[in-house]
């Protein structure tokens, strides 16, 4: 998981380095950031940026991000201990 990617700028942050399926398809130009988890024959197109500094983002198998997406989430709160991961597909 997580192979290298030419183009694509991979950033751990906070103890979390982003999890890639080997499957996947990561277009160049992305930025993956911190707790991202991205399922296989799944694929993140051009210019995208998946930020879970806060939180958790997966992209569930077979799904795909297009083009030039901005994907975020929120952190825990009071009364919401695990924020607000996005979960996608």
């Amino acid at each position: 998981m997580t192979a290298s990617r030419p183009g694509v700028t991979i950033i751990p942050i906070h103890g979390h380095t982003p999890r890639i399926h080997d499957s996947a398809f990561i277009a160049p130009g992305c930025t993956i950031i911190g707790n991202v988890e991205i399922g296989a024959d799944s694929s993140v197109w051009y210019n995208c940026v998946l930020r879970a500094d806060v939180s958790r983002i997966v992209i569930g198998e077979r799904s795909n991000i297009q083009d030039g997406s901005v994907v975020h989430c929120d952190p825990e709160r009071p009364g919401d201990p695990d924020g607000a991961p996005c979960l996608i597909g």
